[in-house]
């Protein structure tokens, strides 16, 4: 995952795209769905039927959210169902306000087995786990397993940054990968910016694997000095928060 991936961050565009009260077209270059090169994996838009899959996936009354919060930055923790009904929100201000979706969900199409059980807006599958509720007579049911996202920089506001989480079920399947390069697309051909940056935390050999698999090219160390000047080989990420940088730029 990358450092600056955030359940709750400012995903705002620059002065390329209009922020006003004026409610714009929404675009579905934005919105999705996005398939990935690899299936049955997709990215669109968070929706409402997600608040319930987001805090599931991050709070601490599930175990497989450690690995997820050590290499994330700026997620909420504890995370609640109250966070999650915020992040959630502001996407779709944001989108109704600007046209202008820059964060996504990642989402894979699941057959039903028939085992799952309904719980309000969730369906529980006793073989397979949590599952978001789907029409009735649809055959697959859409699940939310992770986020990627794209937001600017708050060391420097006229560069766009990338950031992702996904479920450990689901990973080293060429997840991630696959929705960098499809986020990376949207960003150079939707808002027509020439390069996109990532940080992800020294150490995380997994996320710097994804970035250079993408063609980000790597730029060097950003050092936490927060705690003073800690050499790099500090082993704790989330004591002192030194991240590899990287760029990747429109060819």
């Amino acid at each position: 995952m990358a450092a600056d991936t955030n359940a709750n961050i400012d995903t705002s565009a620059r002065s390329n795209v209009q922020s006003d009260s004026h409610t714009l077209p929404i675009s579905p270059r934005f919105i999705g769905p996005h398939y990935l090169s690899v299936s049955p994996y997709y990215l669109s838009i968070p929706s409402p039927d997600d608040i319930q899959t987001l805090e599931y996936h991050l709070s601490d009354s599930n175990p497989d959210s450690e690995s997820i919060h050590y290499w994330t930055l700026t997620i909420p923790r504890p995370y609640g169902i109250e966070d999650a009904e915020k992040f959630v929100n502001s996407c779709l201000d944001r989108t109704e306000k600007t046209g202008v979706c820059l964060q996504w969900a990642i989402r894979v199409q699941e057959e039903k087995t028939g085992n799952e059980r309904n719980n309000g807006s969730i369906i529980w599958d006793s073989g397979n786990g949590l599952k978001t509720d789907a029409p009735a007579k649809s055959h697959f049911i859409p699940t939310l397993i992770g986020m990627i996202g794209v937001h600017l920089s708050e060391n420097d506001p006229k560069r766009y940054e990338i950031g992702y989480w996904l479920s450990p079920a689901h990973r080293n399947r060429g997840v991630v990968s696959s929705a960098v390069a499809k986020a990376c697309e949207i960003v150079f051909e939707g808002l027509g910016e020439e390069e996109i940056y990532g940080q992800t935390f020294v150490g995380n050999l997994s996320s710097r694997k994804v970035l250079e698999k993408n063609a980000f090219e790597y730029l060097g160390v950003v050092k936490d000095k927060s705690n003073g000047d800690i050499p790099i080989a500090c082993p704790d990420p989330k004591s002192v928060r030194h991240t590899w940088l990287f760029r990747k730029r429109k060819e």
